[in-house]
């Protein structure tokens, strides 16, 4: 591809009923098309009904209540139309783009659509490889970090337009020799979700598919890393290598992990949620 400065941009995000793409459904998405050096070309937003009652907690969380889906299209449709949308050679954002693409591949295969093969960047993992200097690569913490008007979050298009304005500042401080390598170390793939009957799980892991089930958080030792507690969400697979999205209950991420490169996942005394 040409040099990442001249391509076009869609800052995406969804809004859900839940954090298992099993169990739950997308209620609103929206995207933000944009060029590399932050002018606005075109949007999409649109919201969802998930067949039935969204429960308090959640309408708490992004403010989006059931009278206002009751006439929307199901989350499957509405997700083909954001799919429609796209431009072949648009390159999408989110941030923590895992939970997103997951949630949306999950919709579109209940729909029996494909899901498209846009290139994806993760803008958290950008940060990260960026070093810079926050406490942590929350989408909120970097909005306060660079001082970006704040417009509300949790709302899919609100949270798209964060999402654009981070990726435009990340482009500015990147030297032109490393934008793309950096670019190409933030790619996150399309992770198509899949059955556990289709994953090839170890012995040890058994477990896993009932814990999904129950929502138990597990202990995890992952190559490189120190261990932590996750709650396992679904399968999925990253470039045909079988992998398992977790939330990290540190700081509340939604991350895509190996299932090769796990070393352990156990039950520890506070597992449940």
């Amino acid at each position: 591809m040409s040099d990442p400065r001249d391509w076009i941009f869609v800052a995406f995000d969804t809004e859900t009923t839940g954090l298992k793409p099993q169990q739950a459904n997308v209620v609103e998405i929206a995207g933000i098309r944009f060029t590399g050096a932050g002018d606005e070309i075109s949007r999409f937003s649109m919201l969802a009904n998930p067949g039935g009652p969204m429960s308090p907690e959640v309408i708490r969380i992004h403010g989006i209540n059931n009278a206002m889906v009751a006439r929307a299209p199901t989350p499957s449709e509405a997700c083909r139309k954001f799919t429609d949308w796209l431009h072949e050679d648009d390159v999408l954002v989110a941030h923590n783009a895992v939970f997103d693409v997951t949630f949306i591949s999950t919709e579109l295969m209940r729909g029996g659509h494909r899901a498209p093969a846009n290139r994806v960047i993760d803008s958290l993992r950008l940060a990260r490889l960026l070093e810079l200097p926050v406490p942590n690569y929350k989408l909120g913490t970097l909005v306060e970090h660079f001082g970006f008007p704040e417009t509300g979050y949790h709302r899919a298009m609100a949270d798209s337009i964060y999402v654009m304005n981070l990726m435009v500042r990340l482009i500015g401080q990147i030297e032109p020799l490393q934008m793309k390598e950096l670019m190409r170390r933030a790619t996150s793939s399309n992770h198509q979700v899949t059955a556990p009957s289709t994953v090839g799980l170890a012995p040890r892991f058994a477990h896993l598919p009932e814990a999904i089930h129950r929502g138990d958080a597990l202990t995890m030792r992952y190559d490189g890393e120190r261990p932590q507690r996750v709650l396992p969400l679904t399968f999925c697979k990253d470039q045909g290598v079988d992998c398992l999205m977790v939330q990290c209950l540190t700081d509340g991420s939604v991350r895509r992990f190996e299932l090769h490169r796990i070393i352990e996942l156990c039950a520890t005394e506070n597992s449940g949620r």
